[in-house]
Formats: C-alpha cells, structure tokens, sequence
C-alpha cells in the first residue's frame, strides 16, 4: 500500500507541474506514474512467484526497455506538444549560435518559469 501510495503522491505532483508549465491537465503523468507503481508490484510478484532467476544485466535491461517504452508514451507527449524541449535547449543553442525554431504554445520564446 505504501509503495502505490508514493507513487500516486508522485502522480499528482507530475501532473501539477505539467499544469504549471503548459495550462494542461492531460492526465499522462498521472498515468505514467500510476503505471510505473503497478508494474513496480508486478515485478515484486513475479520475483516472488517465478522460480527463474535471470542475471542483474537482463533483469536490468527488462526494466530499461520497459521504462523507456512508458516514458516514449506517456511522459514526453505533452512536453513535445507544447514546445518545451525547443525552450530548455535554447540558450544551449543559442550559446553555440544555433537558432531554435519554436513550435510550441508558450508564446514568444521565452521560457515560463
């Protein structure tokens, strides 16, 4: 109960700070983090319950692949749909003289927070 609880808590702080950055309410980081919760008691189960062993390198890349499929889906979508990655990279880019088209909703360029 403890561990859903956190991640729960998690959710609902992500998808706070997602509202504060873009003025939506998406749901895909409380999804994302409620997901990550689940599959965190999935894996706990099924280590319990499955008499296999796999080395720390496979169960390792298992979690990678299953993290990184989740985040693809459910983590990056709303912060591509609102331009924030050409914000954070931009005075990266800029300092290299590198222009940022700017493809989102914030507005003039200019990074909110």
């Amino acid at each position: 109960a403890g561990l859903v609880a956190c991640f729960a808590l998690s959710a609902v702080c992500h998808e706070a700070f997602l509202f504060l950055i873009t003025g939506w309410l998406t749901g895909e980081w409380l999804r994302f983090f409620l997901l990550q919760g689940v599959l965190q008691l999935v894996e706990q189960q099924v280590v319990r319950r499955v008499p296999l062993n796999p080395p720390p390198v496979v169960r390792q890349a298992l979690v990678f692949v299953v993290l990184t499929a989740t985040t693809q889906w459910l983590f990056f979508p709303p912060l591509v749909r609102c331009g924030i990655q050409d914000q954070i990279m931009a005075p990266y880019l800029s300092a290299l003289g590198v222009g940022v088209p700017h493809r989102g909703m914030l507005g003039n360029g200019s990074f909110p927070l």
